[in-house]
């Protein structure tokens, strides 16, 4: 399929082009290598596993853009629920 940003290499600042549910993991990365961002539906804590690495807990709230690039996404230590990654 076609579309207007086809021709543009996508970099770390670039815009999501596709979003999907998440099922936080503690044995398994994000599928397609990563996400740009995350959006939470309901908040609570978010456990995840940043590309460069970095392993944090952090509280979230209702309805927020998490925009740090992320690899993976713990099911131990998250109750955040709703989680949609931006690819």
């Amino acid at each position: 399929m076609s579309h207007a940003f086809q021709s543009y290499a996508p970099g770390y600042n670039a815009t999501g082009l596709h979003m999907y549910d998440v099922t936080p993991d503690d044995g398994a990365d994000l599928p397609h290598g990563g996400a740009r961002a995350v959006r939470i539906n309901t908040g609570g804590t978010l456990t995840f596993t940043s590309l460069l690495g970095n392993t944090e807990t952090v509280d979230v709230y209702d309805g927020e853009v998490i925009t740090c690039a992320l690899k993976r996404i713990f099911a131990t230590g998250t109750t955040a629920m709703g989680i949609r990654a931006y690819v």
